[in-house]
């Protein structure tokens, strides 16, 4: 192999965790503050850059909203970004974390976010150690990736 040549990785992936969209930092009384907006658009700079750099796959690694029954503001970034995603052939994975998990029974009883995106939306791939511990994704170049949580 010559300096020159360039080698084109297996795959390509984006790993990011903790998005906690809906979350209003600083408290919401101080209304010249609402960071809404700020989760938000940041969560769309991931999805832009992975579109823009066409990678396999997206891992978030838990808290993608801020409470188990996140905000309209929540849903809507959501809903605009991760169809983006599925359109452009890019599988979001996701595990679970504490604040996408509801605590209540009555809470359980009509599923999480994350059950929702996954099994009646069809805009992510949940990986929970309880249920489904990995999750299998075939890369542009035809290989076959397992992803634990």
């Amino acid at each position: 192999m010559t300096s020159n040549s360039k080698t084109k990785p297996d795959f390509k992936f984006i790993h990011l965790a903790d998005t906690h969209l809906g979350l209003n930092w600083p408290a919401i009384g101080r209304r010249e503050s609402i960071q809404i907006l700020v989760y938000g658009k940041a969560f769309e700079a991931v999805i832009d850059a992975a579109i823009k750099h066409q990678v396999d796959f997206v891992i978030h690694a838990g808290d993608l909203v801020n409470r188990a029954h996140p905000p309209t503001a929540a849903w809507n970034r959501i809903l605009l970004e991760l169809p983006r995603l599925k359109q452009a052939g890019i599988p979001f994975i996701i595990t679970v974390g504490s604040h996408d998990r509801p605590e209540s029974y009555f809470d359980k009883a009509g599923g999480d976010v994350l059950q929702i995106l996954d099994t009646r939306l069809g805009l992510a791939k949940r990986i929970d150690t309880d249920q489904t511990p990995q999750v299998s994704v075939e890369t542009k170049a035809g290989k076959s990736v397992s992803v634990y949580g």
